[in-house]
């Protein structure tokens, strides 16, 4: 059995449910492949059918912004994942993870000046102050976010022997739409304000560039063969909290390989990610890498 998660990011209008709907398309008669979505699961919930109206509605701009995080968080865990059987690959597509939820929270924590925060030179300094060195447990403003969602999402990939060697079944792959399409914006969710898309669009821009991609893993060599030097891509590489090993003691993080797609074409994206999906090197195990 193995596992590969990939996890399409980004802020609003960026085609990320459209890119996941197209590569299962494109995907579906040569692997299992399944879309994950917090308020769309594929069993429909109580929890999530209610939580989707509230947003639509307007309703949870009522909440602060951590309180909203933390609902998002209870609605994925509604998602209960099959995995497959031994001998076999399955893909789970996530249209959007944590991320969203610590991002679209730090933006809004920002935008309504939640913590009194000393200003910059200018909006942009502030959000890379805010990404590099607020975002994380210990931080005396930020840290009740990261704590909270880290302590309700953070997903724990297994580790299983395969001939005498301990290998790495599950890994993930972020993939970065940053390319925003024009729509009408919605006048009650509090997250399509336009002010705000510019306030998250940056969010995203800094917290996701990460160190350039060492090519550690059969994953790593894949996108690094398929996405690197092309134009319009950006690969990076980083240890996000939210995503560890279950070794059954340390529970170390592990590195996720970022594609930033700053293309507005979705079919070439579709494209080279059905290239790197079916590659076979795409699917071994590989040995741990912290």
């Amino acid at each position: 059995m193995t596992v590969r998660f990939l996890i399409i990011e980004g802020a609003d209008s960026t085609g990320k449910t459209t890119l996941a709907r197209e590569l299962k398309k494109s995907l579906d008669k040569s692997i299992e492949v399944e879309i994950i979505n917090d308020l769309n699961p594929v069993q429909k919930h109580y929890f999530s059918t209610w939580l989707a109206r509230y947003v639509k509605d307007g309703w949870i701009k009522e909440l602060d912004p951590v309180s909203q995080a933390a609902l998002f968080a209870v609605a994925a865990r509604q998602n209960k994942l099959e995995y497959p059987k031994d001998g076999e690959n399955k893909l789970f597509i996530l249209d959007r993870s944590v991320i969203s939820s610590l991002l679209y929270a730090s933006a809004m924590l920002y935008k309504d000046d939640f913590y009194n925060y000393p200003p910059f030179a200018d909006i942009y300094d502030d959000i890379k102050e805010i990404t590099l060195n607020h975002l994380n447990d210990d931080d005396a403003d930020f840290g009740e976010l990261h704590r909270t969602l880290r302590s309700i999402r953070t997903t724990y990939f297994p580790l299983t022997k395969i001939n005498n060697e301990v290998k790495l079944t599950a890994s993930a792959v972020i993939f970065h739409r940053d390319h925003v399409y024009p729509k009408d914006t919605s006048a009650t969710d509090p997250y399509e304000d336009p002010n705000m898309q510019l306030i998250v669009k940056s969010f995203y821009s800094y917290y996701l560039r990460g160190h350039n991609l060492v090519a550690e893993t059969s994953v790593d060599k894949e996108v690094k063969k398929i996405f690197g030097g092309r134009a319009f891509y950006e690969l990076s590489q980083k240890l996000l909290p939210f995503f560890r090993v279950d070794d059954g003691v340390k529970f170390p993080l592990v590195k996720t390989p970022i594609i930033t797609s700053f293309n507005g074409q979705l079919d070439e994206d579709v494209r080279l990610l059905v290239r790197l999906i079916g590659s076979n090197d795409f699917w071994q195990a590989d040995n741990f890498v912290s």
